[in-house]
């Protein structure tokens, strides 16, 4: 089943059950119809007296671009509603449909008032299956009861919280850069030797990640993912230091440029970030999370669509633990749990730091900050119970470690996007990250933490301690070198 024959089906359910409710008072459903002044079509649209009054995309999951969340979706979808005047208009991978409200002010994202989960498939040969189709449909009908009272106006809109909308949207525009650098890494692993002996150190030694020569695709869409989704934290905490430092110049990079080129424009954006704050040397630092972002010529499109949608949204309506939530969605379900990563909602959070440090004072540490929510929610106890400290102070009293790359990069943005006059932080002391590991036994620097002694654990530490540079080293580890 192809796409125009799926909306034919989606067609004949919604006129189905317009003839069952006339209290909608609408009319019925089409497919395909023109738009007017261009080529381009709807895929349906629904009249009410006599006029288009909702209007349509659909793209089944196998589309290339299929994702409702990305922007160019949601700006088409509108694009097409506003030749026949319709209020309302709709985009969707046939899995999910987002409900948008075409003359709303503001960016095309931020229109999106409704989402709808709907029956979840892969492939469109699944739709062949009559038993699958009936589920579908259900699926299609109940979507069209909640939303026909919305476009008719007897019901309003539940709304999008900024913060849905923003991770959502980020999560589809990665898609674009973490197939790119995915399919890069593989061919330069085979292309030379020397790279691949390169990959496998990267991964074992810097990232504590075991390797083994049967699960190269699983662990080079892992690297992909980890250096496309660090490289976008970069690229966002950017942003929002930038509204605090107007002299950092606006991100910008033209889709069409070559890999070479574009790495040497964002980096440096990074030095300038470097030097015009006086710290974040970690943050943004050129490594190979960095390199690896931005390796193939295939990647620059969707890391210019990025920076893009950055501009567009402003971040200080984003909720404290938007970082958190990037953590959880980003990060794949069955990679967490194989990990052992979990993430903890915010209520529970301040629960459990209210009694670890019921009247702010004390140190606190989470030997699994993940994107660093009991870190973020501490220091913001600390700061309304502790009114005489420093934001130095507050710092100094806060642990986080992380076996997580990705989590730990999460973590460092996440605590200084909390310190919204981006006071500048001092650095004392940084772990060492380089030379032999797990030669020496050193006293761990916490209480009731055992001694790292396998060379895993001494690689989870040393990583850790290096991605979270950018904070003040005792933040992390007290004693420079203990796991050296």
């Amino acid at each position: 089943m192809n796409e125009w024959e799926f909306a034919g089906e989606i067609k004949d359910w919604w006129s189905d059950e317009i003839r069952r409710h006339p209290q909608w008072k609408l009319q019925r459903a089409a497919v395909e119809r023109g738009v007017v002044g261009g080529l381009q079509r709807h895929d349906i649209s629904v009249f009410a007296g006599g006029t288009v009054v909702f209007t349509g995309e659909l793209r089944l999951p196998d589309h290339p671009q299929a994702s409702p969340w990305l922007p160019d979706n949601v700006d088409g979808a509108i694009h097409k509603a506003h030749g026949p005047g319709a209020r309302w208009c709709f985009t969707s991978d046939s899995q999910v449909l987002l409900l948008i409200e075409v003359n709303r002010s503001g960016p095309a994202l931020t229109r999106i008032v409704e989402r709808v989960d709907l029956k979840a498939f892969e492939r469109r040969a699944e739709l062949d299956s009559q038993a699958f189709l009936s589920q579908v449909e259900q699926a299609w009908r109940e979507a069209f009861r909640r939303i026909a009272p919305i476009i008719v106006g007897q019901a309003p809109p539940t709304g999008m919280p900024p913060d849905e909308i923003f991770v959502n949207s980020l999560r589809a525009l990665l898609a674009n850069p973490v197939a790119a650098i995915r399919d890069e890494l593989s061919d330069r692993r085979l292309a030379s030797e020397s790279f691949a002996a390169e990959l496998v150190t990267w991964m074992v030694d810097d990232q504590g990640w075991p390797h083994s020569a049967q699960n190269w695709p699983e662990e080079l869409d892992r690297a992909a993912r980890l250096s496309a989704y660090v490289f976008a934290t970069r690229l966002l905490f950017y942003e929002v230091l930038r509204r605090s430092l107007p002299k950092l110049g606006k991100l910008q990079l033209g889709k069409e440029l070559r890999a070479a080129l574009a790495a040497g424009i964002l980096e440096a954006y990074f030095k300038d970030a470097r030097e015009q704050s006086g710290d974040y040397q970690t943050i943004f630092a050129w490594d190979r999370v960095s390199r690896f972002a931005l390796m193939s010529d295939f990647a620059v499109p969707g890391w210019a669509r990025l920076i893009e949608q950055l501009a567009v949204f402003d971040l200080s309506k984003l909720s404290f633990d938007i970082v958190g939530k990037i953590f959880e969605r980003l990060i794949d379900p069955h990679e967490r749990h194989r990990w052992g990563q979990h993430y903890t909602q915010p209520a529970v959070v301040d629960l459990m730091n209210s009694l670890a440090i019921p009247d702010g004072n004390g140190a606190l540490l989470d030997p699994a900050a993940g994107g660093g929510t009991f870190l973020v929610r501490a220091y913001a106890r600390k700061r309304a119970l502790s009114s005489t400290k420093t934001h130095q102070d507050l710092l100094a009293e806060l642990y986080g470690i992380d076996v997580s790359a990705f989590a730990a990069n999460l973590a460092t943005v996440n605590l200084s996007t909390e310190c919204k006059r981006f006071r500048r932080i001092r650095r004392t002391l940084s772990c060492k990250t380089s030379g032999s590991i797990g030669k020496r036994k050193r006293k761990h620097p916490w209480p009731g933490i055992r001694t790292c002694q396998r060379r895993r654990a001494c690689t989870a530490w040393r990583t850790t301690t290096s991605t979270f540079g950018c904070m003040p080293a005792s933040f992390y580890c007290r004693r420079a070198g203990w796991c050296s």
